[in-house]
């Protein structure tokens, strides 16, 4: 059983927890408007596509956050930390996909790793469901190296991408991975809003290669 002080320290770190992904679920719906806006002017229709899903990936995966950190019905807590944990994958898969875009266009390898990794997002998702709160870490692990795995197959853009473009990518990933030390390192005071804060970096950088590098590269 909580004590009374353990319950109200529980209950403010909650607060926190969802005023932190709060500010990343805004920040998904703001990215989401600005990346449509902006690919609606550009050719190519899986150019418009991968880089609104990357938009879509961001808003769901903060949003689905938010909402299990903010509710206190025990059961549906449970439902949403489920979807919380698998949309994770989908903001994986959904980064890979514009960054991978230029490498699918370019590369028959390229089409096969962006199916890859999505269908690696499938079963991650369908696992988590399956197995519902075990294996934290192992499942930290597979983020981390889908997350730096598909880095690697996104080498062709590295080429073509101007370099502040790849410092956001890079950035972007190297902030995610020490976000996870809070993640998983607990007896830290509110480590997981702080985790969450990292996260939302990371986003944010990644974002804003995509904007501002990306969706003006011309593919041919």
């Amino acid at each position: 059983m909580y004590r009374s002080n353990e319950i109200e320290k529980l209950l403010s770190e909650e607060k926190l927890n969802t005023i932190t992904h709060g500010f990343g679920a805004l920040c998904g719906i703001v990215a989401t408007v600005i990346l449509s806006i902006e690919t609606s002017e550009i050719d190519g229709f899986w150019r418009k596509l991968s880089a609104v899903t990357f938009g879509i990936c961001f808003m769901i995966v903060y949003t689905t956050s938010t909402i299990y950190h903010g509710t206190v019905n025990p059961r549906w807590k449970e439902i949403f930390q489920t979807l919380d944990h698998s949309a994770i994958y989908l903001m994986i898969a959904g980064t890979y996909t514009p960054l991978g875009a230029y490498s699918a266009y370019h590369y028959p390898w390229g089409k096969y790793a962006l199916i890859g990794i999505w269908l690696l997002a499938s079963i991650g998702i369908f696992f988590k469901f399956k197995y519902t709160k075990r294996n934290e870490v192992y499942s930290t692990l597979i983020y981390l190296i889908m997350g730096w795995g598909a880095i690697l197959a996104v080498k062709p853009l590295f080429h073509v991408i101007e370099t502040p473009g790849k410092a956001l990518i890079i950035i972007g990933g190297l902030v995610y991975t020490l976000g996870t030390i809070f993640y998983l390192w607990r007896r830290i005071p509110y480590s997981h809003a702080i985790w969450h804060m990292f996260a939302v970096g990371g986003s944010v950088c990644h974002f804003f290669a995509i904007y501002r590098y990306i969706i003006p590269l011309e593919f041919d």
